[in-house]
């Protein structure tokens, strides 16, 4: 089975927009991943989807005001 990469697509310094963004690509059922989502201090926090998400997840993201 071949692995996927996961690609930024975005970085956000408020959660209250990162955690928009997730929940808009979770409902369209888009995997993501938070490389910094352990790190403590932080000033952006990058996410990132599969390459093969990239485009449906960018689209979703500008008609949502998020990039």
């Amino acid at each position: 089975m071949k692995t996927e990469n996961f690609e930024t697509i975005a970085t956000f310094n408020s959660p209250h927009e990162m955690a928009v963004s997730l929940s808009l690509l979770k409902s369209n059922g888009i995997d993501y991943f938070l490389p910094d989502e352990n790190a403590q201090f932080m000033d952006s926090l990058r996410l990132q989807v599969r390459e093969s998400d990239i485009e449906k997840a960018t689209i979703i993201l500008k008609e949502g005001g998020f990039i």
